[in-house]
């Protein structure tokens, strides 16, 4: 049997023989051979990962090994992210897209458990140069998160630069937005003006945290990334070190309790009613019910 052909092989041995094999090319034959052995690593990669995830875990599972590159730690020629398609410059542990018409950075994840997930990266977007940010573009918010599985496609605006700005100075790199630019402030404020702040921002003080609902499938595929569909003139987005949380099938160990069908209609649109099990319903039935919000949050309802 050919490596490519394995399906009970143990990651680490699995990968032990490919190397081997990639050595003298001997089971190597053409580019089909490769993506062959490529899937059936992410497979087993894949099963690795999940391999002690409860379906109904009571703390949120951690997946994030998961999605390849997920700090923008590899890059290679010209500064692009592997593992990523469409990809921004790549440094710092961070990726950043300046001036750019539009932005479609995205990596497609498969073998993951069906259920529900939380995604979150650190990240913001600069709507224009520093100098010229105004009351108003403090509030644009251009470039989005999203993830899309057979569920359908689930979005989230990214923090503009000013919703995180720091009252205090926290390295060097920064610009100064003043009272003066922006008569709105109470005083003035700091935020990254490059790659090597941002970082700074991320890593050491936390900031510019974005977080993302999602449902997955039973084919267990999403394919996650940043889009941005509009530009104006030097306008700057950069982010970093995504995380996947896995809430569960039903994800009800993590839902927001709420009672009666005026609660929810209250808090939104309903996209989705599954029942305590995950089977998905036209409508809320009496009992607990898990509903999916339309902005990917989940509520636990009570119907009495």
């Amino acid at each position: 049997m050919s490596l490519f052909e394995s399906s009970d092989t143990e990651l680490p041995e699995y990968l032990s023989d490919t190397m081997a094999s990639l050595e003298d090319c001997s089971q190597i034959a053409n580019n089909e051979a490769f993506e062959a052995i490529n899937a059936t690593i992410k497979a087993k990669w894949a099963k690795y990962i999940f391999a002690d995830v409860e379906d109904e875990p009571s703390d949120k599972a951690e997946v994030t090994g998961i999605i390849f590159n997920y700090d923008y730690n590899l890059w290679g020629i010209g500064a692009s992210a592997d593992y990523w398609m469409n990809p921004g410059t790549a440094a710092n542990t961070e990726m950043e897209v300046f001036n750019a018409d539009s932005i479609n950075v995205y990596q497609e994840l498969e073998g993951l458990k069906p259920g529900f997930y939380e995604l979150t990266l650190q990240g913001f977007y600069r709507a224009g140069m520093p100098e010229e940010l105004t009351d108003s573009l403090s509030h644009v918010q251009n470039a989005y998160m999203f993830a899309e599985t057979s569920k359908g496609l689930m979005t989230k605006r990214i923090l503009n630069a000013m919703d995180d700005a720091s009252v205090e100075s926290l390295g060097d790199g920064e610009s100064v937005i003043s009272t003066e630019q922006i008569p709105t402030l109470e005083a003035p404020v700091y935020i990254p003006n490059n790659m090597a702040c941002a970082e700074n921002y991320f890593l050491t003080y936390e900031k510019y945290n974005n977080s993302l609902m999602v449902q997955v499938g039973e084919d267990g595929k999403m394919t996650i990334g940043i889009r941005k569909e509009a530009h104006i003139e030097g306008d700057w987005t950069i982010f970093t070190n995504w995380k996947l949380f896995y809430l569960g099938k039903t994800g009800a160990n993590f839902a927001e309790e709420v009672s009666g069908v005026n609660s929810v209609n209250a808090a939104g649109k309903a996209a989705q009613v599954f029942s305590i099990d995950g089977t998905q319903l036209n409508s809320l039935r009496r009992g607990i019910n898990i509903v999916r919000m339309s902005d990917g949050t989940v509520r636990k309802v009570l119907v009495k």
